[in-house]
């Protein structure tokens, strides 16, 4: 089953390098299967009569500066570089590029030297996969141009052909389009960029978008904190990588994968079209199930060679598809605040972090910022949600008696941002 390989699941020794290190977990974890779908390429897949998903994705971490989304993309993007040249099929992109130079990118992908196609036969391959790695997202695609927006939304889904018809380059049929986006950017950019049709439409819905709001520890010298098998295990990855781009054919699934796929599918969809009033997130929700299965097949060839999707993978497929669409919300509520929230935002994100604190202090620490009606307004919504408890506790006085003092006490499980 594992032919060669060197590391019992890929994904988990990814994260063993960065333990510690500063790139937030789930940050890891999504440029990891977003590495391992592009050594997959086109050459992989699931398919199900009347659609086909392939492994490729399109990775966006958001979260503020400094929060190493960049870092943990070049550290993944650097395995793949290093086959790149030496394993069929392994192309890194630039990090800014107009739709119309992706098309030329994959038409050249495509057609194999004169030499080559003497040697094998082939005059165009059927499949261009491309992997675009780049910090920041809006240096990658112009989210102003429709096309590329377009092009990209339907290279996604890889179609057999895509063409692309100009005046001036006529007529460009490419084969197989199949790229890989592990990008970065922050929630003040998708505030400016992701608008209207775009916000709602198939692009969105076909990235997956991790937030995170703070490193995951804090570093200033990496090296001190490598391990010893720090080379050895890199060594390993780009191994196993190659052993990845050699897979071919059509993933299968287990049994019990498949019936829990069809009872989770049953009510996820049913849930969703039987609302009323739709969020922003339900054209994402409604493409779990290809984000689901896309992830499923990276699991399975993190581990094994046989293309088998087993009950674990599709649990665990399950398990990160929901917390981005957790952190999905999560971004777009960022979005939408309004300056008249901001009260709300910051005594709720001090309380939460605080936990207990006296009603004495809170007062104190935001008196200066806002005003006494604004912070009774948010103490009492807070209060009222079940957020908060409001209560007298005894504490030492100054005098050395026993005074009450009213504490409020973080309670609930609003996620605040």
């Amino acid at each position: 089953m594992r032919k060669g390989r060197q590391l019992p699941n890929w994904l988990d020794s990814f994260e063993r390098v960065f333990q510690n290190t500063e790139p937030p977990e789930k940050y890891v974890f999504w440029v990891g299967v977003g590495v391992i779908g592009g050594a997959l390429q086109r050459n992989a897949w699931f398919d199900e009569v009347t659609f086909r998903l392939f492994p490729n994705h399109y990775i966006v971490l958001v979260g503020p500066p400094a929060v190493k989304k960049t870092t943990a993309i070049y550290y993944g993007v650097d395995r793949l570089k290093k086959l790149e040249g030496s394993v069929e099929g392994i192309n890194i992109g630039p990090s800014s590029v107009t739709w119309q130079n992706a098309v030329d990118l994959m038409e050249e992908i495509q057609t194999p030297s004169a030499e080559e196609t003497a040697r094998t036969g082939v005059a165009l391959r059927d499949a261009c996969p491309l992997i675009f790695p780049a910090g920041e997202l809006g240096t990658l695609i112009d989210f102003e141009q429709r096309d590329a927006i377009d092009f990209f939304t339907n290279a996604w889904d890889s179609p057999d052909t895509f063409l692309k018809s100009t005046r001036i380059m006529g007529k460009q049929n490419i084969n197989g389009p199949t790229p890989t986006i592990m990008a970065g950017t922050t929630p003040q950019w998708v505030k400016d960029n992701v608008r209207g049709s775009t916000r709602g439409g198939g692009f969105i819905s076909r990235c997956i978008m991790p937030y995170a709001n703070r490193p995951r520890r804090t570093i200033a010298y990496p090296s001190e904190h490598i391990k010893h098998d720090h080379d050895a295990i890199l060594s390993s990855l780009e191994h196993d990588l190659a052993i990845m781009a050699t897979l071919r054919g059509r993933f299968t699934m287990e049994k019990d994968a498949r019936d829990f796929g069809r009872s989770w599918h049953e009510a996820t969809a049913d849930a969703s079209f039987k609302k009323y009033i739709f969020d922003d997130s339900d054209n994402w929700a409604n493409r779990r199930f290809a984000h689901v299965h896309k992830l499923a097949m990276v699991l399975s060839a993190s581990e094994r060679d046989d293309l088998v999707i087993t009950l674990r993978h599709m649990e665990q497929a399950v398990y990160h598809v929901d917390q981005v669409h957790k952190d999905f919300n999560s971004v777009f509520a960022l979005m939408d605040q309004r300056p008249e929230t901001k009260p709300m935002r910051d005594i709720a994100a001090f309380l939460q972090e605080k936990q207990n604190i006296a009603v004495t202090e809170l007062i104190n620490h935001f008196r200066m910022k806002y005003t006494k009606r604004e912070i009774t307004e948010v103490l009492d919504m807070l209060i009222l949600g079940n957020n908060v408890r409001k209560q007298p506790v005894n504490v030492n006085g100054p005098g050395g008696g026993i005074v009450a003092v009213m504490v409020l006490s973080w309670v609930g499980d609003m996620v605040v941002l």
